[in-house]
């Protein structure tokens, strides 16, 4: 089946024209602006509740002795590596 040159030109220039079409389209929205919120994430607040007596703070004596005396037992080490 041949076609004439008349559709053709046609047919060529409705192409252009639903290009035409389409780019002004886009410069009708030109006042709306694109906005994403994935970059910026959600804050949520979070209540915590608070104690109504104060708190007390209670050192472990076991284990700060543990550690008072694995400093101790450190400290003789480096000393006697010295001396020798």
């Amino acid at each position: 089946v041949e076609s004439s040159g008349n559709e053709e030109i046609l047919g060529e220039n409705v192409s252009k024209q639903g290009r035409i079409d389409a780019i002004d389209a886009i410069d009708a929205d030109e006042e709306i602006t694109l906005v994403s919120n994935q970059d910026e994430p959600k804050r949520k607040d979070t209540q915590v509740p608070q104690p109504s007596d104060p708190i007390e703070y209670v050192q472990d004596e076991a284990v700060h002795k543990e550690l008072g005396d694995n400093l101790v037992r450190a400290a003789t080490t480096i000393f006697s590596l010295e001396a020798e």
